[in-house]
């Protein structure tokens, strides 16, 4: 994706790219998130530090029942043993059945967060982020200013016309990457030119 202008104000404009690489979402309130796959074996991969306590069970219950079944299984007991109220499965959009990931809370991450206690959509954020991840949807912002410049052309001494251009460049420490799924990426960059449109810096 090339660049994309999202909102013009003024001399200033927000754009938006779409990030080539990016890191995988991180936060200290993250659901766990775990990987569930078979390439040659049953796999379960923690993709998180809050899920690296349940990789263990989930590789027992993959090779026990296999993939379907044992997903299944995993998934109720996190419900009983762990007392998860918000389990979100979801996998590449391109590639359904590459493989499958589980973003899920947990009643010690709830307290933890300090949740309330019906709260039942505590891995939505969560498995957004790793939804918008995994399918490459991520993105950086910038601000880029307008600059105009003008050329005067002469003819023996007597000017014949002036020629106005104008390009656009980045402002420095205005570019910012890391933004899961391109709704918010489109909003950070539109608050981000609010500052400068308004302050005229």
């Amino acid at each position: 994706m090339e660049k994309e202008i999202v909102k013009t104000a003024g001399d200033y404009r927000a754009v938006i790219e779409r990030e080539e690489y990016s890191y995988a979402p991180d936060g200290d309130y993250q659901a766990a998130v775990i990987r569930l796959d078979y390439n040659g074996y049953y796999d379960a991969d923690a993709k998180n530090s809050a899920a690296n306590e349940f990789e263990d069970a989930a590789k027992h219950f993959l090779n026990y029942y296999g993939l379907n079944k044992g997903t299944e299984v995993f998934k109720r007991y996190l419900t009983f043993f762990h007392g998860t109220k918000d389990i979100r499965e979801f996998s590449y959009s391109y590639s359904p059945d590459r493989a499958r990931y589980l973003a899920f809370d947990s009643a010690a991450m709830r307290e933890e967060w300090g949740s309330a206690e019906d709260c039942n959509d505590a891995a939505a954020g969560t498995a957004e982020e790793w939804q918008a991840y995994i399918d490459g949807d991520t993105y950086s912002i910038a601000i880029e200013r307008r600059i105009t410049t003008s050329t005067v052309s002469y003819f023996q001494g007597e000017e014949l016309q002036t020629e106005e251009s104008e390009e656009w460049e980045e402002l420095a420490d205005t570019s910012c990457g890391g933004f899961y799924g391109e709704p918010w990426a489109r909003e950070a960059a539109e608050e981000l030119l609010s500052h400068y449109a308004t302050e005229g810096n």
